[in-house]
């Protein structure tokens, strides 16, 4: 069970981490098994409409592999 500070702080971070999806374009889960890939892009990034395309991690690991997109009609497509 958490506290309600815990609770309160889990909140206040959690949506940070939930604002933006991604996915390999040839469905695989690590980025250097990518078999498939758009120019030297590997990944599809659903951004939200206006939001800036992430290009840092964690203030350290660049984003240089992926196709950013704020079409959830890409982002959830049929295979």
């Amino acid at each position: 069970d958490l506290t309600a500070k815990e609770t309160k702080d889990y909140m206040s971070f959690i949506p940070h981490y939930l604002y933006y999806f991604d996915i390999s374009l040839d469905g695989t889960v690590l980025k250097w098994s990518n078999k498939y890939k758009e120019g030297d892009k590997s990944h599809l990034m659903l951004v939200p409409l206006g939001a800036k395309n992430p290009t840092v991690f964690q203030r350290k690991y660049p984003m240089d592999y992926f196709v950013y997109s704020n079409s959830v009609a890409d982002f959830y497509r049929k295979p």
